[in-house]
């Protein structure tokens, strides 16, 4: 029986971590290959490894007052989904009282 060739996207990721961990017990079915796009530019670097005070003067932040420019339909629905959170969340703390 031949392995079976298997490519993980975002083995260093949460879900992509535990799913090559499992595999690797059976190496004999799968033939593993990983795929990420682990932040190793800064500011990226020091932000995910938690030094904050290197990011360069220069680099533009986002601000929640700039409006939401979702490039796909994935990034449209987790502004949607964030929006209805917050709404949800404005209805329950200003509920009248019949």
């Amino acid at each position: 029986m031949s392995r079976q060739k298997i490519l993980i996207t975002g083995v260093s990721g949460l879900i992509g971590s535990t799913v090559y961990q499992h595999l690797t017990h059976k190496p004999d079915h799968y033939d593993l290959y990983g795929f990420s796009q682990q932040r190793t530019r800064e500011p990226y670097h020091s932000i995910a490894t938690g030094a904050y005070g290197r990011d360069p003067k220069d680099f533009a932040r986002v601000t929640a007052a700039e409006p939401a420019e979702p490039r796909n339909l994935y990034a449209a629905s987790k502004i949607w989904a964030e929006s209805l959170d917050r709404a949800e969340d404005f209805f329950e703390t200003h509920k009248t009282r019949d």
